[in-house]
């Protein structure tokens, strides 16, 4: 092995190298021409095509309560607490793309930003009452991968650690976004 041409590697040669990794699993966009319904790995393949588009940001999303499939299986919403001290927006944004998990750190779901975030919407008000003001930023979401059964996909399986969760969310690597689509959908394999 000491004959072999070597050179020390850099930041810079890593960020090249993780650049053509992700290439290399690019899959071809799925095609609905010629089929009733579209599988559930087709989904999870056109999912993760999607979350290489670098437009968009992965983020995990927690949830108070338990898990709750069926809400996020049609348009829905989620709230985001005041950004900092100055009060600002979330930095959530349309076409992102976000992990749920519920209270428990059980992950289950993913869903798809259609919305700027708004500022105590009415409808989101009457829905959460005295809670909303303390999550006044509502993004809607469209559902993009929801399981018909839970799996116990914990969030600390993602990521080294779940406390910047106590502000609601945390951006995610596509390695990590990758892993815990992909454990969501050894369900329906």
């Amino acid at each position: 092995m000491e004959s072999w041409p070597s050179r020390e590697i850099t930041a810079d040669d890593l960020t090249e190298l993780h650049a053509q990794a992700q290439q290399l699993t690019r899959a071809a966009r799925p095609s609905a021409a010629g089929t009733d319904t579209v599988s559930g790995l087709a989904l999870v393949e056109q999912l993760l095509l999607d979350a290489r588009d670098g437009e968009r940001t992965l983020w995990l999303k927690a949830e108070y309560g338990a898990p709750a499939l069926e809400q996020w299986r049609s348009e829905w919403f989620f709230g985001s607490p005041q950004k900092g001290k100055g009060k600002g927006r979330p930095s959530i944004k349309p076409r992102d793309l976000v992990l749920i998990c519920a209270q428990n750190r059980d992950c289950y779901a993913v869903v798809e930003v259609t919305s700027e975030p708004e500022e105590l919407p009415e409808d989101y008000v009457e829905e959460r009452g005295h809670e909303a003001d303390r999550w006044p930023w509502v993004s809607r979401t469209k559902p993009r991968f929801v399981p018909d059964e839970l799996l116990g996909l914990k969030a600390n399986e993602l990521i080294r650690t779940t406390r910047g969760l106590q502000n609601g969310h945390i951006r995610l690597s596509f390695e990590q976004f990758t892993n815990a689509v992909r454990s969501l959908a050894r369900l329906i394999s």
